[in-house]
């Protein structure tokens, strides 16, 4: 049929498209066929593995919520070390955000959930560090050294630790157990770290129990006295911290293992 020009297209017509359905070629062959009716192969496309960088990016609002959740958690500690958890109230800690008590809620059911985890995030934090030294150093009075001081920077961080490493006892007996179990698996670490120098003879003979639990106390002790803005950094308090603690160990060779770099005829 034949279209002329200016002829009203809308009126209705007896023509009928043919089927195409039924030209559709089989599935894995030609898209179609030339001028001379060849039929040509399609190549199938290749099958794509997923790997780390074909990988989704993470949603916009799965990012912000992270970040709120964090920032939540900024204040709540800085509300815990000022006025003690029990004092703290979640309407403090909202107004130091702008937030509405709702928004924290939320983020967490109670302010015990936020205590909860504050410690959760702590724990995650210094056995990560503790595994990855252990991993990639040798020397276990230069993995203490490295631990002790990490560990220190991680309570010195107000998302981390900061204050709340005292209010254990602040947790019901469900977030406790939860706590004292990866509590116990770093102490554990820890420990073996210490035996491990005494067996290599970096240490002098000690019980490593009463050694790891005089090295945490002294660790934890620390949120109780040092002030930001004060007249030492957190990272000078962490190396004096380290090197004082370690020396105690290794102090009787007066060796090579000293992290002060002690030697015969010389003074510390």
């Amino acid at each position: 049929m034949r279209i002329l020009p200016g002829r009203n297209l809308t009126r209705k017509s007896n023509f009928n498209p043919p089927d195409m359905t039924s030209a559709r070629p089989p599935r894995g062959e030609a898209a179609g066929r030339g001028q001379a009716g060849v039929r040509r192969r399609v190549a199938p496309a290749p099958k794509v593995t997923r790997t780390a960088s074909t990988e989704l990016p993470v949603p916009r609002r799965v990012k912000r919520s992270e970040a709120r959740r964090a920032d939540i958690l900024k204040a709540a500690a800085r509300a815990f070390r000022r006025h003690g958890y029990h004092e703290a109230s979640l309407d403090q800690i909202a107004e130091e955000l702008m937030l509405s008590k709702g928004s924290v809620y939320y983020y967490f059911e109670s302010k015990e959930a936020i205590l909860f985890a504050l410690h959760d995030h702590s724990l995650d934090a210094a056995q990560a560090l503790l595994d990855r030294v252990r991993a990639s150093v040798e020397s276990p009075s230069a993995q203490l050294s490295a631990i002790i001081e990490g560990h220190l920077e991680i309570i010195f961080d107000e998302l981390q630790a900061s204050g709340i490493v005292l209010d254990f006892s602040a947790l019901s007996a469900d977030f406790r157990e939860r706590v004292v179990e990866k509590r116990d698996r770093f102490e554990r670490s820890l420990r073996q770290i210490v035996t491990d120098g005494v067996k290599r003879g970096e240490f002098v003979p000690c019980d490593s129990t009463v050694v790891t639990f005089a090295i945490l106390g002294a660790i934890n002790w620390v949120a109780r006295w040092y002030s930001p803005g004060g007249r030492l950094t957190p990272k000078a308090v962490a190396r004096q911290y380290a090197d004082f603690l370690v020396r105690g160990l290794v102090c009787e060779r007066r060796g090579a293992f000293c992290p002060l770099g002690f030697k015969e005829g010389k003074n510390c």
